[in-house]
């Protein structure tokens, strides 16, 4: 009996799922491109948003809310530099006094390798509900995509606020038991990995529909080592360096290595293919923090500038 439930509750899951979506590949449709050239995509790009920075490690967990600016600029198809600026809104602590965090990044890319080849996308046509049913009409159609690969280079400085009294463990006695509780931690890191870029940036025309389909994608992908040899500790209250204090007790097993995994999500086409589309954008990472530990960050923004 309970094989007998198990197996009608799949049946119907399928049958709500098929019923829920069911995309029809239609034949043979007149259409022609605006743009269709991911060689020739925006090298531009300037984006504003706001985002999610944390860190936990050393029984510690920092995180703040902040504002920020991307500008990724292509010099030729071969060297790519992107900055990034990040500005504290508030600290997960939600006290002014902690709203320190500020972060300024610099990278390079020599890309080695440029390769551009057909891929099969899907063009929607039409979508529409009809009773339980959502139907959706597309069609197949090769589209070129850039693909690169490559080494990149950069430079970052990090302040962020801390609580080094958090690293303290009372059962071990282990960590920092002293009086500072508001602390700026600030580090200049050397960034270096890998690098994947793919893009995709064509403007379909379809007869017998005014509004065409956008492939306008601006993938960036990197695995990067760091490294940290630059660090400071100061009273967040009185400006005083404090690093011998902090770094013999709440830090004194910490490692000025790190390492994370990044990807972002921009837009390919120049603004003036698309005026009337606002781009919104993703930013993400993850990894190991010097000195902090496990950290990640997540920002969402528009595009501000594409040409």
């Amino acid at each position: 009996m309970q094989k007998l439930i198990v197996t009608a509750l799949f049946l119907l899951s399928l049958s709500a799922v098929s019923m829920a979506q069911n995309p029809t590949s239609i034949g043979k449709i007149d259409y022609s491109f605006e743009f269709n050239d991911p060689n020739d995509a925006a090298r531009l790009l300037v984006l504003a948003e706001i985002g999610v920075d944390g860190a936990m490690g050393n029984r510690m967990f920092v995180g703040d809310i902040n504002l920020g600016a991307i500008a990724r600029y292509s010099v030729n198809d071969h060297i790519d530099v992107q900055t990034k600026i990040r500005k504290s809104l508030a600290n997960f602590m939600f006290d002014p006094a902690y709203r320190k965090n500020f972060e300024f990044e610099g990278v390079g890319t020599l890309f080695l390798s440029n390769k551009v080849k057909d891929r099969s996308e899907e063009v929607r046509i039409s979508e529409k509900e009809v009773g339980n049913k959502f139907e959706i009409q597309y069609f197949n159609t090769p589209l070129p995509q850039r693909n690169s690969f490559g080494f990149n280079a950069g430079l970052s400085f990090k302040t962020v606020g801390i609580n080094p009294t958090e690293t303290y463990d009372p059962a071990k006695g282990d960590g920092y038991n002293g009086v500072r509780e508001n602390v700026n931690f600030s580090t200049v890191s050397l960034i270096g990995g890998i690098q994947f870029k793919r893009i995709n940036a064509s403007v379909i025309k379809l007869k017998k529909y005014k509004k065409p389909r956008v492939f306008d994608n601006y993938v960036v992908m990197s695995f990067d080592g760091i490294f940290a040899p630059i660090n400071t500790f100061t009273d967040g209250i009185t400006g005083e360096r404090v690093g011998d204090e902090i770094k013999s007790e709440g830090f004194a097993t910490s490692l000025p290595f790190g390492a994370r995994f990044t990807y972002n999500v921009y837009g390919s086409l120049p603004a003036s293919l698309t005026k009337k589309a606002i781009k919104y954008t993703t930013t993400a990472s993850i990894g190991i923090r010097p000195y902090l530990g496990f950290s990640f960050d997540f920002g969402i923004g528009v595009m501000l500038v594409r040409k």
